[in-house]
């Protein structure tokens, strides 16, 4: 059955990226398997350096030039990304297909004013005039939270804060109502009231568009409000996977319970007490490598899990799915707070 028929804005199956290297080649993804449904949001969760960011890259077509991408599947819709040209991956992005980066300081150019950049998003894919797409850019600026959104149009980027870049990307990200929304860390340079915001307003995207959103972050609270699915990522690859609601009451990867652990409790974390950690740090992912990449930070590690076995996948359910020898398993009495939105 095709995405498309299966009411899949994105499917993707065996996406891998490499990146020669002086010391090797940097298996910087390996293998990575998920879908996003029209209306719904797949959270990519995990730490820094796990390859989520390049994941998205690679959906859109975006990586360094030394990077291999492969894939036994990658499709948008009914389109095989695999075999769209870069005319047709450049056709698609901003308009079908959009992401907000992660990095507002750098995302915007600074030798265009903001206005004739949200505007030019706009007029590049649909037949719009200069004053109709004005009006529309400052419309929704209004909407991101950007005070004064008329006056804005005439200013650069250098002249905003790292919020304001922020609000500003995302506008330009939802400006042609995309079918797929990657957004990658989108709430990080923002206040708790415009991440409320920000959130309501992606939510009503996908109420009226059928918007499939892809939300990269590492905020389990973030997840816990807007997320349909989760998934955990570790070391190149997706160690857990399922309906959000499920995962984080029973996570089963040892991975996923320890990023739980590391969230604060009210009324039961002492204050002023220092937060738990994960000890140890992430593997290289330079070479080749065998067995769970969490095994050498993992305290129910058995002999079994550095061999290639460590790698299969179980299920709980028929969508909660994880890689491990030693599920951690039962409910998570860690954060009861974190339920999942549906």
């Amino acid at each position: 059955m095709s995405s498309a028929a299966a009411g899949h804005v994105l499917e993707v199956r065996g996406l891998s990226v490499r990146m020669p290297t002086r010391a090797g080649m940097l298996h910087a993804v390996n293998g990575v398997d998920f879908s996003v449904a029209r209306g719904r949001t797949l959270c990519l969760v995990g730490e820094s350096g796990c390859g989520k960011s390049l994941t998205a890259f690679a959906v859109m077509g975006l990586l360094p030039k030394r990077a291999v991408r492969s894939a036994a599947t990658l499709r948008f819709d009914a389109e095989d990304l695999l075999r769209a040209s870069p005319s047709r991956m450049s056709a698609l992005r901003g308009d079908r297909i959009s992401m907000i980066f992660q990095d507002p300081m750098t995302a915007l150019n600074p030798l265009f004013t903001i206005g004739t950049q949200i505007r030019d998003v706009l007029r590049q894919h649909r037949r719009v005039g200069r004053r109709e797409a004005a009006e529309l850019a400052i419309e929704l600026l209004a909407r991101v939270g950007v005070p004064d959104p008329a006056g804005r149009l005439d200013q650069y980027p250098h002249q905003q804060s790292g919020g304001l870049r922020q609000r500003i990307m995302i506008a330009m990200a939802l400006i042609c109502k995309p079918l797929l929304l990657i957004a990658d860390e989108p709430t990080t340079a923002l206040d708790a009231t415009v991440q409320a915001q920000l959130l309501e307003l992606l939510a009503e995207l996908q109420s009226q568009s059928g918007t499939g959103m892809l939300f990269i972050t590492h905020d389990l609270g973030v997840v816990a409000n807007i997320a349909d699915e989760v998934a955990v990522m570790y070391g190149g690859a997706i160690v857990e996977i399922g309906p959000a609601a499920e995962v984080l009451r029973r996570p089963q990867h040892p991975y996923t319970q320890a990023l739980i652990a590391c969230l604060p409790r009210r009324g039961v974390t002492p204050r002023r007490s220092p937060l738990r950690t994960i000890p140890g740090s992430p593997p290289s992912l330079i070479g080749a490598a065998s067995g769970c990449a969490f095994r050498a930070r993992c305290e129910h590690a058995r002999p079994a899990c550095g061999r290639e076995a460590g790698q299969a996948l179980h299920s709980l359910s028929a969508a909660h799915q994880f890689r491990c020898l030693a599920p951690v398993g039962g409910a998570s009495a860690l954060a009861p707070g974190l339920a999942g939105r549906r």
